[in-house]
């Protein structure tokens, strides 16, 4: 997808962040690469920062796509990033996806 419209589907799920999934709280909605090599530079450039904004940067151009990240604030703790798909806490939330 491109940039405006994830951003459309995160504008449009925002209900979602305070949500508990399976013990855990969905924190924010993050905007990702869907190429796996940009990915994982992505998720270097995010651990480093823990902003969705600066680390999405370089990769505005590319494919996009948007996860939930659960208990943020335990990332610097574990060097762990716990994510579900929109999908996944919508299924479990019993939400309905927009």
């Amino acid at each position: 997808m491109t940039l405006e419209e994830v951003k459309v589907i995160v504008d449009s799920n925002k209900h979602l962040i305070g949500q508990k999934v399976e013990g855990k709280t969905i924190d924010e909605l993050m905007i990702y690469p869907t190429d796996e090599g940009a990915y994982s530079v992505f998720i270097s450039l995010y651990f480093k920062s823990l902003d969705n904004q600066q680390a999405i940067q370089p990769f505005l151009d590319e494919d996009l796509d948007v996860k939930c990240v659960l208990n943020k604030s335990r990332i610097d703790l574990t060097n762990v990033i716990s994510t579900l798909t929109l999908n996944e806490a919508i299924q479990i939330l019993g939400k309905p996806y927009c």
